[in-house]
């Protein structure tokens, strides 16, 4: 008799699939199931800033119609902004939402690479000028809110805008910060991937 008759029957068959290390897995799906775990979670914070600056729409043109002049001004240029501002998030939203992952890989993969990179130049060409907007129309609002303590001053109005540009980089490189804990591993894949499909 061999030492193997000893052996219980079946066992010698029993393979630990856990164990396994040559199971191969499709990086392309291993990507996009951690795209739609990652896009999950940028919906619920794109739908939570759309909530806040659709409050901020309905305070300001609540309080537009209780001032005059200059101050009404600057309350409807903040509304514009914030108004405008919240299209273009809600834009985003919608489109994300719409994210079609059964599409053909070089399209998918090229439309991911601008959903995730920080900031596209198309982005920063749209947030620019309403950064401006909102601002001026601060400026204005802590222009006239100062005039009864320094009548013709522009000076609380400047401070402002100062005050305005830094917290404005700040929020940037925070946000940019934030981009390179979450996504930026996220971007890397797919922009390697692309350029693995594209050769």
């Amino acid at each position: 008799m061999e030492l193997d008759d000893f052996k219980p029957a079946g066992k010698a068959d029993t393979i630990d699939v856990k164990n396994r290390k040559d199971v191969k897995v499709d990086p392309l799906q291993e990507l996009i199931a951690e795209m739609k775990e990652k896009d999950k979670q940028e919906n619920k914070v794109l739908l939570g800033i759309i909530l806040v600056f659709g409050l901020f729409v309905v305070l300001y043109l609540s309080g537009m119609k209780l001032q005059k002049g200059a101050m009404q001004a600057g309350y409807a240029m903040l509304a514009g902004g914030f108004g405008l501002s919240l299209l273009f998030f809600l834009f985003k939203f919608l489109k994300q939402k719409k994210t079609d992952y059964t599409a053909p890989t070089l399209v998918f993969l090229r439309e991911a690479e601008r959903r995730y990179a920080y900031w596209t130049w198309q982005e920063l060409v749209i947030s620019g000028p309403l950064l401006v907007l909102m601002g001026w129309g601060g400026s204005i609002i802590v222009t006239s809110s100062f005039e009864k303590y320094y009548p013709g001053s522009i000076l609380p109005g400047l401070i402002f805008i100062m005050v305005y540009i830094v917290a404005t980089g700040v929020g940037y490189w925070a946000g940019k910060m934030q981009w390179d804990k979450s996504k930026r591993t996220i971007y890397k894949k797919i922009r390697r991937m692309k350029d693995d499909f594209s050769k």
